[in-house]
């Protein structure tokens, strides 16, 4: 049974219908013969028997009468027999067992022996014996008994008749066989067929997804079937137990999917604001402003209404912050934001336009009103004192009021004409407003730009345009060589130092940019050339150029003949450009910077990140080094978003080849951030301030002294 077990249905079958088959065929077989033979051997007896006994009647009348001719009579009466092809021998024996007579068939050549026969006179009945049937029938009639015939018949008749029952067997058993063959192939086909083809599927799958193996309840084909339904089981329930980390995990991912959505959302709206907003005071910055003076305009030309655009600068500031420095300056810009927010309407916009300038649109306002709240305002800050540390200051602020009304031209007129109203009140004492009016604009616009370009043409004539440096440090500590950034200031006459901030721009507005930076230029070569010992511990000299310069097809030319003029290696120096200005005059500025870095001079784009554009110009600018602006850096300490943007700077930098230099760092937090990122370089307070160009090689207790 054991192995019985191990066959496959088909074979199960195939086995079961033969044995069936075979067994029930041996029976029937069986029963046939027994049945067959015994009655075979029952009429044998039987027409024996009847034929002996009239024969022995037929003996016993000759033995009666004493026919003299007894033996022919016999030969005769038992030649009968030869009908029979079983019949072997005859024999007749008196009362006394004495053989009277023995007849053999014709075809019998062995003669039997007469006590062979005597041995069976036991009965009358036949007697089988080594494949022979003996009979003894007595001869005698009614009234006497004269002896015994006894016949020997063989049983080879019988035997062919068991031959051929056997072959019929035989035959029979062959047709079953063959039948139960053709059974198995029809049972495989509708059967056992589909199912090996469903354990086909069934292993495909289970081998495919894997799972543990399951022990077979049975060697066949359903005990495969078991298997690999309790293995798909183990499959389903596995999935199942993955597919639930698998949720997991999405559900983590899209939390925090939703969570990044949500600060990528703060951080698009921190973007915006940052680029409608000042970043240090959190005012509408100029473009904002721009936009906002562009649409009263346009609601003043189509409807008539009157606006009022006050243009402020503040006086004193440069002296705050040349004393304490930027961050004593922008807490008081700061400062001064909140008391004015508090002094405007609801509806009115303040805005930072740059430095220590601010601009206000008082939409809906008369000159008269507009008057009586530029006078609260300019009251206010001069009533305020700002304290920093032992100090304290008194803090003015100039006004200038323009009217925009149908009659004005355009934005840029009304902000021009506001800027030389400010600088004609600061022209007046400082601390006053200056109101327009129509038929003075022409003198005012002249008055103010003589204003500017007398005071700067004759700072550089008589020389008082003083050279400054601030020092750029590299996070390598064992970096010993100079590198520094060249900064300039106006000098009064009376000694004071004017921030770049408060003449610049208009230096900018009347082209007088081109001149001061070819001043810069060679008075920067000539300290140059008069300190060789100092070129040789001099990595690298930081000069600023404007896009009026680099407009100037002459400037190219004059910059090389400086170099021949004074032996300046042009390795030793780099220019810095601004994002914006790179980005107005492309195509020039690639070919400026092209051709003097084939000199060997170096580029640094300045304020990196100011701009929208500069992801997408950075790659084709030929630049070494990428500042960025100090309105992403100085507060990284505390704000994630300019965390990120410093460092998303400093990688893409680094991606393309560049050095980073970070501007504004004024405390050691800021500096330890910023190696931790890998920026390159560091400028600011922290590392030092902005000092004339001779002092660079005063040590500190001379500086101090």
């Amino acid at each position: 049974m054991q192995g019985f077990s191990q066959l496959g249905i088909q074979a199960k079958l195939w086995v079961i219908t033969l044995l069936a088959s075979v067994a029930a065929l041996i029976m029937v077989t069986v029963s046939i013969l027994i049945y067959e033979v015994t009655t075979f051997q029952q009429q044998f007896l039987d027409n024996v028997k009847v034929e002996g006994e009239v024969l022995a009647k037929n003996i016993s009348f000759v033995i009666d009468n004493q026919d003299t001719r007894l033996t022919k009579r016999l030969h005769k009466i038992l030649s009968i027999l030869n009908k029979r092809q079983e019949f072997v021998t005859a024999a007749v024996f008196d009362a006394q067992k004495k053989e009277i007579y023995r007849y053999y068939a014709d075809n019998t050549h062995s003669k039997d022996k007469t006590h062979d026969f005597l041995k069976n006179i036991k009965n009358s009945g036949g007697v089988f014996k080594k494949g022979f049937v003996d009979f003894s029938i007595p001869v005698s009639d009614d009234e006497r008994w004269y002896g015994t015939l006894f016949l020997r018949y063989h049983l080879q008749p019988l035997y062919k008749r068991f031959a051929d029952y056997y072959a019929v067997f035989l035959l029979v058993i062959f047709a079953l066989i063959v039948l139960a063959f053709f059974i198995n192939r029809a049972l495989q086909k509708y059967l056992t067929g589909p199912i090996h083809e469903l354990i086909l599927g069934l292993d495909e799958v289970s081998n495919r997804y894997g799972g543990e193996t399951v022990p077979l309840p049975n060697n066949d084909e359903l005990g495969y079937i078991t298997r690999s339904f309790f293995r798909m089981l183990n499959q389903v329930d596995s999935h199942q137990k993955q597919l639930h980390t698998v949720n997991i995990e999405l559900e983590d991912r899209r939390k925090a999917l939703e969570e990044e959505l949500v600060e990528r959302r703060q951080a698009e709206k921190k973007l915006t604001f940052m680029a409608r907003h000042d970043a240090l005071t959190g005012l509408p910055n100029r473009t904002t402003f721009d936009n906002r003076l562009e649409e009263l305009l346009e609601e003043s030309h189509t409807e008539g209404h009157l606006h009022v655009l006050l243009y402020m600068d503040l006086d004193q500031f440069k002296v705050v912050n040349d004393t304490c420095g930027h961050v004593a300056g922008d807490h008081l810009l700061r400062q001064i934001t909140e008391l004015l927010r508090h002094e405007i309407r609801q509806g009115d916009v303040l805005a930072r336009l740059g430095g220590d300038e601010f601009g206000i649109l008082l939409p809906y306002c008369s000159m008269d009103v507009a008057l009586k709240i530029a006078n609260k305002l300019r009251l206010t800050i001069r009533d305020y004192r700002f304290s920093w540390q032992d100090k304290t200051f008194t803090i003015g602020v100039s006004i200038g009021m323009v009217p925009i009304s149908p009659d004005s031209e355009s934005r840029e007129a009304i902000l021009s004409i506001a800027d030389a109203l400010c600088y004609t009140a600061k022209d007046n004492g400082r601390n006053c407003i200056e109101i327009y009016k129509g038929e003075r604009q022409g003198h005012i616009n002249r008055q103010a730009e003589m204003h500017w370009i007398s005071r700067i043409n004759e700072a550089m004539d008589e020389n008082r345009m003083v050279l400054m440096f601030q020092k750029i440090a590299p996070n390598e500590k064992d970096n010993k060589y100079y590198h520094y950034e060249i900064l300039i200031r106006l000098q009064q006459s009376d000694g004071v130092l004017i921030a770049p901030g408060s003449f610049l721009p208009a230096a900018e507005r009347y082209n007088l940019m081109p001149r001061i930076d070819r001043h810069v230029v060679s008075k920067t070569f000539l300290w140059l050339s008069q300190h060789e010992h100092h070129l040789e511990q001099l990595e690298l000299c930081s000069i600023n150029l404007s896009g009026n310069t680099l407009g100037d097809v002459d400037f190219l030319e004059f910059v090389i003949n400086e170099f021949d003029r004074y032996k300046i290696p042009p390795n030793k120096i780099c220019f810095e450009i601004t994002e914006t200005m790179a980005v107005q005059a492309f195509n020039n500025t690639v070919s400026f910077m092209e051709k003097l870095k084939s000199l060997g001079c170096q580029f640094a784009l300045d304020d990196f990140g100011s701009g929208f554009s500069s992801y997408a110009y950075l790659k084709n600018l030929p630049v070494d080094y990428l500042k960025i602006d100090g309105s992403f850096v100085r507060d990284i300490e505390d704000d994630s978003l300019d965390l990120a943007m410093v460092k998303s700077i400093n990688e893409i930098g680094h991606v393309m080849g560049k050095k980073t230099i970070a501007e504004y760092v004024e405390n050691s937090k800021i500096q330890e951030m910023l190696e931790d990122i890998g920026v390159d370089y560091c400028q600011g307070y922290h590392i030092g301030r902005p000092e004339p160009l001779d002092n660079l090689f005063l040590t500190p207790q001379d500086q101090s002294n």
